[in-house]
């Protein structure tokens, strides 16, 4: 699975950050996007919301907070091809980077 661009403050592709769980599963298995689904216990921390992770392709996860259940993180990974509107992604030199 690839998703093409990241868009700051914005979301991943069609992703977009503050959807809900539910929606971005549906998203997901209507698109045939094969995801793993984690829950991060985080009892111990001052909110004590857990946090539902869903991990896509070993390369993009994706974070949801029990609180609400919207998205509010992307992490992108491993060889993942998604590209910021610059065209900075993962494994770009720095040198192109600092330009």
């Amino acid at each position: 699975m690839t998703f093409n661009n990241i868009v700051p403050y914005d979301g991943l592709g069609e992703i977009k950050l503050y959807t809900k769980l539910d929606d971005v599963k549906e998203y997901l298995d209507k698109n045939h996007i094969k995801y793993e689904e984690n829950i991060y216990d985080h009892s111990d921390c001052d909110v004590k919301y857990n946090w539902y992770v869903l991990k896509v392709d070993n390369s993009i996860g994706l974070f949801f907070s029990e609180g609400n259940y919207k998205l509010f993180k992307i992490y992108i990974m491993n060889k993942c091809e998604a590209k910021l509107p610059n065209n900075i992604k993962i494994g770009t030199a720095i040198k192109y980077v600092k330009k």
